[in-house]
């Protein structure tokens, strides 16, 4: 299997063994490099992962005319090759994935300038997704440092102009493609001056970026800009603001399924081809934030804004399968944000946020010649404008949290938290999905160290959800949720072993607000609850010198039924329990070496209540029963002074639908 792999990979002529034969042939190496194989098995899917070794030369260059003597040309390449056979359904479908790179950097003027040349290839075959992509590119790299001193002696400019050859494969049609070849650059500026105001210094910095390609149908375009600045005032005040804008055109593609006027045997031929669009984007973003000190507290305050539009040429065209049309979108974002923290008293610690946010983001209309061809749930307007109102979203939100913290000694301590959230959703094209949500929640949780280093908690939790749909025809779905959680823990160590204990009791309801308005019969109602508790229990023990032992069991136990309300009684419907036990080993004769087994079971069931007369009756027959038992076994060997290094994973697991074997083997060599 792995070598019909191998003869794939050669006939893919963009990809060859000997093209990757003839770049490593180039380089000899100059430092310790590595090569690694990855090999993983599962049910359905084989994979082979090379990570061929990177080539890399450093060395120095004395440069008396600029007096540097730590300047070095550097050249480096790299390769990866993946396969991955899936066998579904009785169907086997190949992926290939292979790249290589290489670069060369030449410090002409020492650290004031460096040239550069690279090269990159790329294929990504997919049968099973019918997907072919290929990419090649070719790029010559010039950075500049124009001056040695001053405020702008950290000024960075970088070009890096080349020549760029793109395929894309039609999805649905491998014989369908677009191939361009076409030039592309990248180039960036940035600076950080130094700057003092009043004798302190001004923190600044400013970046342009810019990438763009000559080719139509495989577009990639982008720009940016960046800046940002922080200044200290007397008092130890502290304020800063970023700001940035980004625009960028891709080069999307997508099937066109079209009818010809050809009619055969009562059935119209279908021709499938690439179209070509370009996706375009940009976005706009500020936020400013100010902290300070009053007495012994610290306050922090943020607010942050922004913007975005995506559009798409494709959006206006309203052919079969166009699942770009009416995708035009723009949103709007706001947020506030004040954070005190501090000690109340010397033991006490306060810590309490407060955030409000607001987002709005709706479709954009786009121009047709003939709304009547809009999907009924567009609206019109004047002009041809069809709009898809229906994903339109408005949200607003505000946030609280507080915590306090006392530190009772150095083995004892208490810690109380709440908060309280509160959510407004909107939807201007689908008013009925309006919707309300308010939730909060406490806590409080001890910690302490008891007799001979015995750590003790117990945490006590509740919270509280109502959602409420502000559309009548949906009111009967208002509900709420109210959860307590009590938990304690322990470990500890006794006789060189090392145990440790976890206990949990839960109850979580859910109350219908109208649930006994519209559902008069008990055994028609939709409130319910549901109860348990569950254990956990570790235990850890060195057997020997080199083996170690471990073992873990868990127990959960619940119930699940109806609540009556009026009546604070449940009508119990399902229960479950579930069994977990795992055992382990491990064996570690050498510090290269270590080797571990674990086995685990897992038993699942539930059982089904009937009633009768008023009469609880538990089925005798389990509605569910699950039986899980793994094996895995795990070997590494990584020696220090050897440059081989060997991981070797396997399981096996079998449960209801089946045995399942995973298998994974890693080798890597440093050469």
């Amino acid at each position: 299997m792995f070598g019909q792999c191998l003869v794939l990979a050669a006939r893919k002529k963009e990809m060859s063994k000997t093209s990757i034969f003839l770049v490593f042939l180039m380089f000899h190496p100059a430092i310790s490099q590595q090569y690694s194989l990855n090999f993983s098995s599962s049910s359905t899917r084989t994979q082979w992962r090379h990570r061929l070794p990177s080539w890399q030369y450093r060395v120095p260059v004395r440069l008396s005319s600029v007096a540097d003597s730590t300047s070095e040309l550097s050249i480096s390449s790299s390769a990866t090759l993946g396969f991955t056979l899936d066998n579904r359904n009785g169907k086997k479908t190949w992926q290939d994935n292979a790249s290589i790179g290489s670069t060369i950097n030449y410090p002409i003027l020492g650290p004031k300038a460096t040239i550069g040349i690279g090269a990159n290839m790329s294929l990504r075959s997919a049968t099973l997704q019918k997907q072919k992509l290929r990419n090649q590119t070719f790029n010559f790299r010039f950075m500049y440092k124009p001056f040695d001193n001053g405020r702008f002696d950290n000024l960075t400019i970088n070009v890096t102009p080349g020549l760029i050859t793109k395929t894309r494969d039609s999805r649905a049609n491998l014989d369908s493609t677009i191939t361009e070849k076409g030039i592309q650059y990248n180039a960036s500026l940035r600076v950080s001056p130094d700057l003092k105001v009043g004798g302190r210094k001004l923190g600044n910095s400013l970046s342009f970026t810019k990438r763009d390609n000559t080719l139509k149908n495989n577009k990639d375009r982008s720009e940016g800009f960046s800046s940002s600045g922080n200044y200290t005032f007397p008092g130890k005040v502290r304020v800063s603001t970023n700001m940035s804008e980004s625009r960028s055109e891709l080069g999307v593609t997508r099937s066109v399924i079209t009818d010809s006027k050809d009619d055969v045997g009562g059935f119209v031929q279908r021709d499938t081809s690439v179209s070509a669009e370009i996706s375009e984007s940009r976005s706009t973003n500020f936020s400013t934030s100010i902290d300070f000190d009053v007495g012994r507290f610290k306050i922090k305050n943020n607010v942050s804004m922004g913007s975005s539009t995506r559009t798409n040429t494709a959006s206006a065209q309203q052919d079969v399968g166009n699942r770009y049309f009416g995708t035009d979108r723009e949103s709007n974002r706001w947020n506030w944000q004040s954070e005190l923290s501090g000690k109340l008293v010397p033991s006490v610690v306060v810590n309490s946020k407060m955030r409000m946010e607001s987002s709005d983001q709706r479709n954009l209309g786009v121009r047709v010649l003939d709304v009547s061809q809009c999907a009924n749930h567009f609206v019109t307007s004047s002009g041809n404008i069809c709009r898809d109102p229906s994903s339109d979203l408005s949200n607003n939100r505000i946030f609280l949290n507080t915590s306090l913290t006392w530190t009772i000694n150095d083995r004892n301590s208490i810690r109380m938290t709440s908060w309280a959230d509160l959510k407004q959703s909107k939807n201007p094209g689908a008013s009925d999905q309006d919707r309300d949500t308010f939730s909060n929640s406490f806590s409080l949780r001890y910690d302490g160290t008891l007799a001979q280093e015995s750590r003790f908690n117990v945490e006590v939790r509740t919270s509280f959800l109502h959602r409420v749909n502000l559309a009548a025809s949906r009111s009967a779905s208002n509900s709420r949720n109210r959860d307590i959680v009590l938990d304690a823990g322990t470990n500890y160590e006794r006789l060189d072993v090392r145990f440790s204990h976890s206990f949990s009791i839960s109850a979580k309801r859910t109350i219908f607000d109208f649930d006994r308005q519209i559902n008069r019969r008990n055994s028609s109602r939709e409130s319910n609850i549901r109860r348990g508790w569950s254990m956990n229990h570790t235990v850890n023990r060195k057997l020997m010198k080199f083996l170690r032992l471990n073992g873990r069991y868990t127990y959960s136990a619940d119930d699940f039924g109806t609540l009556i309300v009026e009546h604070g009684s449940q009508i119990v419907e399902e229960d479950n329990n579930r069994h977990s036990i795992g055992i382990g080993l491990s064996y570690t004769p050498t510090v290269a070496l270590s080797m571990s087994t674990n086995y685990s079971f897992l038993l699942d069931r539930r059982w089904d209540h009937e009633y009768i007369n008023a009469q609880d009756l538990r089925t005798q027959d389990l509605a569910r029963r699950n039986n899980n038992r793994s094996l895995s076994l795990n070997i590494n060997y990584n020696p220090k002074d050897s440059p081989n290094k060997l991981t070797l994973r396997g399981s096996r697991s079998r449960q209801r639908s089946g045995t399942f074997n995973s298998y994974n083997a890693t080798y890597s060599r440093a050469l």
